[in-house]
């Protein structure tokens, strides 16, 4: 799939929330995370544009983890497709699901 796609917009739902969680936590990423590489990818894709609009997430899905998965799409060079809060781009979800780790 190439980057410059249209964003095809997935809702974060319970299952998929927990998967998310589970995904980041693997790479390395987490709300907790607070080395100084995390918190520059956390400065950087603070207020990058958004396709979509909110919806409500699980209450899992918290703005943490939210700004955790974009700390993380920074670094897969992948901050161009973040979506509203409560969605997710089918361009990360197959990126992160294929990353074979840290």
């Amino acid at each position: 799939m190439a980057h410059d796609e249209p964003p095809k917009l997935i809702p974060i739902d319970g299952a998929l929330s927990h998967e998310l969680r589970s995904r980041l936590a693997y790479v390395g990423w987490s709300p907790s995370r607070d080395d100084a590489y995390a918190s520059a990818f956390r400065a950087a894709t603070r207020d990058v544009p958004r396709f979509g609009a909110p919806r409500e997430a699980p209450a899992d899905w918290t703005a943490d983890w939210d700004a955790t998965l974009l700390a993380w799409m920074g670094t897969a060079e992948l901050e161009g497709r973040a979506a509203a809060s409560g969605w997710i781009d089918a361009i990360v979800l197959a990126a992160l699901r294929s990353n074979p780790g840290r």
